[in-house]
C-alpha cells in the first residue's frame, strides 16, 4: 500500500504538504532573485552587498521582501537596461538581414482576392 492511500498519512497532510513545498519554492526562487539582482549591480559597494546577503541570509523571508521591496523600481529599470539592448540588438540583426522593405521577393497578396483563393502556384 502507497503511503498516500495510508490511514497513517490523511489527505489533508497531503495539501498541507504541497503547501509547503510550494512555499519553500517560492522562497527559494526569490533568494535567487534577489541574488541575481545584487551581484548584477555596480552602484554598491562591497559593503551594501555584504549586508544585504547577510540580511537574506539570517532572516530569509524578511531580508527577501525588504530588498524586494525596496529596489523594486531600480530592479525593474536595470532589468530593462540588460533586455533593452538585448532586444534592440535582435531588431537590428533582423532588419540587416531581412532589409528595409521587409521581407525580400514575398508579395503582399492581403488586400486582393487571391488572397483568399489559397496557395499560390507557379504553372
Amino acid at each position: 500500500m502507497t503511503l498516500a492511500l495510508s490511514s497513517e498519512y490523511p489527505i489533508l497532510d497531503i495539501f498541507w504538504t504541497m503547501v509547503i513545498v510550494f512555499g519553500l519554492a517560492v522562497l527559494l526562487w526569490t533568494i535567487i532573485v534577489v541574488f541575481r539582482d545584487l551581484f548584477g549591480r555596480a552602484d554598491i559597494g562591497v559593503v551594501g552587498k555584504t549586508l544585504w546577503v547577510l540580511a537574506v541570509l539570517v532572516l530569509p523571508i524578511i531580508g527577501s521582501l525588504a530588498y524586494l521591496i525596496s529596489q523594486s523600481r531600480a530592479m525593474g529599470e536595470r532589468r530593462l537596461q540588460r533586455d533593452g539592448a538585448t532586444d534592440l540588438r535582435m531588431d537590428a540583426y533582423l532588419q540587416s538581414v531581412s532589409g528595409e522593405g521587409g521581407y525580400r521577393g514575398v508579395r503582399d497578396v492581403s488586400d486582393t482576392a487571391q488572397a483568399w483563393a489559397g496557395p499560390i502556384r507557379a504553372d
